[in-house]
């Protein structure tokens, strides 16, 4: 088993995520990552202690995410395709892919990809409508948000805003979870 180790002992790690939550990070219901600000020292992973059992296990892991990812990614192109252009047209002239810096495995920053499913300028908004929110915390939620486009209502509620992470899977940012 690796050992997770931050600098001044306020980690919170499990086996298989290394997920670290500093103990001065707001814990809200519904919001389990840490955001890229929250982490300030220095994080090391002691991999002396893994055993080759758990060596063989990533292996497979990995070996797994690629093939299905791969796969699913070309079984999917044309729905990849097909969202895209409709979130274009539905905002022309905008990217259709929404990316997000996001703190990973290790404590490694990567960049999430998702469809873009708000205007493209909806984290400049954000401040006029924190009045609204209705959750506390970080977490920022609000009914009938109006930054969501039209076509971003459907992605959303079919999950589609979701299939562009497979690229990140692809790239070994994220991994496939169970059902």
């Amino acid at each position: 088993m690796a050992t997770l180790r931050a600098h001044d002992s306020t980690e919170y790690w499990k086996k298989t995520d290394l997920m670290v939550k500093p103990a001065s990070y707001p814990m809200a219901v519904g919001y389990d990552v840490p955001s890229v600000d929250t982490i300030h020292r220095p994080l090391t992973l002691d991999l002396s202690e893994v055993s080759h059992e758990d060596r063989v296990y990533w292996a497979v892991r990995r070996a797994q995410d690629i093939l299905l990812s791969s796969l699913a990614l070309v079984v999917l192109s044309p729905l990849l395709l097909i969202t895209s252009l409709a979130i274009w047209l539905d905002s022309p002239g905008s990217s259709p892919i929404f990316s997000q810096w996001r703190v990973g495995r290790n404590g490694k920053l990567f960049r999430l990809y998702k469809f873009r499913s708000m205007c493209p300028n909806a984290e400049s908004k954000l401040n006029d409508l924190l009045k609204d929110n209705e959750m506390d915390g970080p977490v920022f939620k609000m009914k009938d948000d109006p930054r969501i486009t039209r076509v971003g209502h459907f992605i959303r509620k079919t999950s589609i805003d979701e299939l562009p992470q497979l690229v990140n899977i692809l790239k070994g940012d994220m991994s496939i979870v169970g059902p």
